[in-house]
């Protein structure tokens, strides 16, 4: 295999777990909304007020699930090492 689907498949990796712990991070946000009733769903991510940080949290989360699940794909479409 070459460095450059080995690289590949690292950065395939590394996007799917960030994104799919973002979604989950979201999802645990979500569940404590609907028990307390803080509000948090419509609030920004942070308090940053820069294009990709003051995302609602609700958008934040479906990006995250659709950014992991194609990171998913394409890592699955990448071969794999042959040890």
């Amino acid at each position: 295999m070459n460095l450059r689907t080995e690289t590949r498949r690292a950065l395939l990796s590394t996007i799917f777990l960030f994104a799919l712990l973002v979604w989950v991070y979201v999802v645990i946000l979500q569940v404590t909304d609907i028990v307390l009733n803080l509000g948090l769903m419509s609030a920004p991510l942070t308090h940053i007020n820069v294009f990709p940080l003051n995302l609602r949290v609700d958008l934040t989360g479906m990006v995250a699930f659709v950014v992991s699940a194609l990171a998913f794909f394409f890592l699955q479409l990448t071969p794999k090492t042959n040890n």
